[in-house]
């Protein structure tokens, strides 16, 4: 018992400790710089991941990796003290990125709008909830993508489909400028000129070559669909299979219904954002002078915008911090280096 409060004590304590302040420093910057001043854009969860998968290992090397080398590593082939230090990681790698997850979207303001024209785009919020909407689902944009997947099931193609249409106040009315959106016109008029026809390069005749007028939207509605595909099966099949599925989500797309989203997650920033401007581009009505917001409807509860991503934060963090206990309890600790250390620790104590 003696043993196992020494290892609770110089390596399980610190273990938690130094996880602990990296998740709660972590969030405080990712808090100030990204949410609060915005200061540094970090459009998924994914850089969250990247970033903290590589700062998480200079608390690890300078403060836990010295007390995990304890560990007596004469009886083993696997050295258990690198196994605590991978815990870690991923203890400080999942709990930090859930919990940036849960403080993005619980932070994330909601502006109520009574329809779509009342929106800012220069200050937009996380989340809209607007009274007079309508989804052009006539005009309709896509974006499909594949590519081959790995895991331990095999092999399979995932295959993504991401599809836009524009957001209205009310159905529009189709417009000679919007039926004749995305060509262009070389228009010339000539004049008599001592008996010549020459080219007229008035203004007048310059007003005839402007574009015309077309009403872009100030929004953009966005679903991704996805799906997987075995390659077990033949090339025929998997192509089959891929025009199935596109065909079925830009259906679905179509088959939405305004009036049954409950809010809207402002997508413009996301990972995925430039898929979706693909998609918007595709339709001749996207205006890159002036990008509008991507919009993402939601058909659940505002109060339950986070998901279960608290729970999974402090999952992840019980199931790493319970697994690096258990090597703790069966794993000896090596004397002499206990002793080094412990000498070590006092003579730095009496320094101070």
């Amino acid at each position: 018992m003696n043993r196992l409060n020494k290892k609770i004590r110089l390596i399980f304590i610190p273990f938690l400790t130094i996880s602990i302040a990296f998740i709660g420093v972590y969030t405080l910057l990712d808090w100030f710089f990204v949410i609060k001043i915005e200061l540094i854009k970090i459009n998924n969860v994914f850089w969250h991941v990247l970033i903290s998968l590589i700062l998480s290992w200079i608390p690890i090397l300078i403060w836990l990796r010295p007390r995990t080398r304890l560990l007596d590593v004469t009886t083993r082939r696997k050295k258990p003290y690198i196994i605590i230090q991978l815990f870690a990681c991923y203890l400080m790698v999942a709990t930090t990125s859930f919990a940036q997850y849960y403080l993005v979207t619980t932070t994330g303001k909601l502006t109520k709008l009574s329809s779509i024209n009342q929106l800012d785009i220069n200050h937009p919020t996380m989340y809209y909830e607007v009274e007079h909407q309508y989804a052009d689902t006539d005009r309709v944009g896509t974006k499909s993508t594949s590519y081959i997947s790995h895991d331990k099931g095999g092999n399979h193609i995932q295959v993504d489909m991401f599809c836009v249409c524009p957001l209205y106040n009310s159905k529009q009315k189709e417009t000679i400028a919007d039926s004749i959106a995305g060509y262009s016109f070389n228009v010339k008029r000539f004049v008599a000129s001592k008996g010549k026809f020459v080219e007229d390069k008035t203004k007048d005749s310059l007003r005839l070559n402007q574009s015309p007028s077309i009403n872009y939207p100030k929004a953009w509605l966005g679903i991704h669909y996805s799906s997987r595909i075995s390659t077990q099966i033949s090339q025929e099949e998997q192509l089959i299979k891929q025009y199935k599925f596109y065909d079925r989500s830009e259906r679905d797309f179509k088959l939405k219904n305004s009036e049954n989203f409950v809010y809207l997650r402002n997508i413009t920033n996301d990972f995925s954002s430039q898929k979706y401007i693909a998609a918007a581009i595709d339709t001749k009505l996207y205006n890159n002078e002036e990008p509008p917001l991507l919009l993402e409807p939601e058909f659940n509860s505002f109060d339950h915008r986070s998901g279960p991503s608290f729970e999974c934060a402090c999952g992840s963090f019980l199931l790493f911090a319970f697994l690096a206990f258990i090597i703790l309890v069966f794993q000896p600790l090596d004397e002499e280096k206990l002793a080094a250390f412990i000498e070590k620790q006092n003579q730095k104590m009496g320094v101070f």
